[in-house]
C-alpha cells in the first residue's frame, strides 16, 4: 500500500475553483446591496429636499395680504444649481432643477399667483436619481 498523506493537484484546483465561485457570489451580493443602499439614500435626500422646497414655498404662498411686502405673485427662478425666490431667499442648492409647468418661453422661471389655486411641478435631479414634485398650492 502506498502512503497517501498529501493532496493532489486536481483536488487543490477543485477547492480553489469552488472558493473562487463563492467569493464572486459574495462580492456581487455585497456590491448590489451597497448600490441599492446608495440609491435609496439619494432618493431619500431628494425627497427631503423636495419637502423643504414645498414647505418654504407654502409659507410664502400663505403670507397674509395685510403683511408688509405682500405681492400677489411668487416668482421662482432656477439659477445654475440654485432654486430661489426672485428678490428673496434661496430655497435649495446643489441639485439640477427643472420646471415642468414653467412660464411661457422661460424654462427657468415659474410664477405662482397667490390669489388662485396653482399647480407646481418640479423635478430635482442628482446624478442619475431624480424626484418629481407635483402638487397644488391652495388657500383653502
Amino acid at each position: 500500500m502506498r502512503n497517501e498523506r498529501g493532496i493532489t493537484l486536481i483536488e487543490l484546483l477543485a477547492v480553489l475553483a469552488i472558493v473562487g465561485i463563492i467569493a464572486v457570489l459574495i462580492y456581487s451580493t455585497l456590491s448590489q446591496g451597497m448600490n441599492a443602499s446608495e440609491r435609496n439614500t439619494t432618493n431619500q435626500h431628494l425627497q427631503q429636499e423636495a419637502n423643504v422646497i414645498v414647505e418654504k414655498i407654502r409659507n410664502q404662498y400663505l403670507l397674509n395680504s395685510h403683511q408688509a411686502g405682500f405681492s400677489p405673485t411668487i416668482t421662482l427662478i432656477i439659477s445654475g444649481d440654485q432654486l430661489k425666490i426672485e428678490g428673496g431667499e434661496i430655497l435649495s442648492s446643489g441639485y439640477e432643477y427643472t420646471f415642468t409647468n414653467h412660464d411661457q418661453g422661460y424654462p427657468k422661471k415659474l410664477t405662482i399667483n397667490r390669489l388662485s389655486n396653482q399647480l407646481f411641478q418640479l423635478t430635482i435631479k442628482s446624478g442619475k436619481a431624480s424626484y418629481f414634485i407635483d402638487t397644488t398650492f391652495s388657500k383653502l
